[in-house]
């Protein structure tokens, strides 16, 4: 049983590892448009579907301050994140939050989201063209969008709860929770 076991292993780090070498000369080999991140600006819009197959885009979601995160299943401090954003997107209405995978098995994304308990959309970019657009280079990594559609601010890194209430606070966004 042992060795099999470590089979198992063997396959699953191999493939982890082609799957990273395949991403690094995808990502460097894909000419994306230049988008203009500053702060200000229109943020790059998207449509991508959820784990349940419903579309999600944002350009529906005009009229609420959007927090876009770009995330990954097997990524620690990102798992620290989704508490706190599920928390958060639970307190506030004028809130929407996006968690976005990228290239990740549709299975695996689906029973993350329903061992964390996720409510709020869990988005699968599958080609990665969302991120690309996003310039993502590592995750976790926070888009915040005000309710026009333009960028508020951008975070790379893990956040608490504490720092997302804030940030909704210096927005100035009416919410449930203020």
């Amino acid at each position: 049983m042992g060795i099999l076991k470590a089979k198992w292993v063997l396959i699953v780090v191999a493939s982890l590892v082609v799957g990273a070498v395949l991403g690094i000369f995808w990502w460097f080999s894909t000419d994306a448009p230049a988008v203009d991140l500053n702060i200000g600006s229109a943020a790059p819009l998207f449509s991508l579907s959820d784990v349940e197959g419903k579309t999600v885009s944002l350009k529906q979601l005009r009229g609420k301050a959007v927090f876009v995160t770009f995330m990954a299943t097997w990524c620690p401090q990102c798992t620290k994140e989704v508490a706190a954003l599920q928390a958060f997107s639970t307190q506030q209405e004028a809130v929407a939050v996006l968690f976005i995978t990228m290239g990740e098995f549709e299975a695996v994304v689906g029973g993350y989201v329903k061992s964390h308990g996720i409510t709020f959309p869990v988005l699968l970019d599958k080609s990665g063209n969302v991120a690309q657009r996003y310039q993502v280079r590592a995750v976790p990594d926070l888009w915040v969008l005000n309710p026009d559609g333009t960028i508020w601010g951008h975070f790379m890194g893990p956040v608490n709860l504490e720092l997302l209430q804030n940030i909704i606070i210096t927005m100035g966004v009416k919410t449930s929770g203020t």
